[in-house]
């Protein structure tokens, strides 16, 4: 009962985060480089001590769900990226030990300069002629500004 009840919380709370990330996303970012308020939710989860795998993953899909619904993206794409962030997170904690902020911080690092080089390679495919200048502008300009969003 007690696990139900946490995961509940995290959920509402994650639902209040996703309505203020809806009502003003309009002025903070354009699309794709919107802040993810809920994937600091689920890096928690897979670092808290007592928090059961399934609860765990379960809780992240949920907030994946969440997201794809708000977003208007078809359901279940972010659901998939937040259950393997969560299942990443997880064995890396189990791995390597790793607790607290800074693990968090790495971690969103690691998954924006995912999200970054998925759009660069998006770009690459479109405009094959783009040159190592563009490349690195491209980089420069949108690193700063997603890592402000997503920390």
């Amino acid at each position: 009962m007690r696990a139900a009840r946490s995961s509940l919380i995290i959920i509402l709370i994650a639902f209040v985060a996703l309505l203020l990330q809806s009502v003003f996303s309009r002025f903070l970012a354009h699309h794709p480089w919107g802040p993810y308020l809920t994937l600091p939710f689920v890096f928690a989860l897979a670092e808290a001590p007592g928090v059961h795998r399934l609860q765990g993953a379960f809780t992240s899909f949920v907030l994946g769900y969440m997201y794809d619904a708000f977003s208007g993206n078809p359901l279940g794409i972010y659901s998939f990226v937040f259950v393997l962030g969560y299942l990443v997170a997880r064995l890396a904690c189990w791995r390597l030990s790793f607790r607290g902020p800074a693990f968090e911080i790495v971690l969103s690092f690691v998954l924006v300069l995912g999200n970054i080089f998925k759009e660069l390679l998006d770009q690459l495919v479109q405009r094959p002629d783009l040159d190592f200048g563009y490349v690195a502008r491209f980089v420069g300009n949108v690193l700063p500004f997603s890592l402000i969003f997503t920390i």
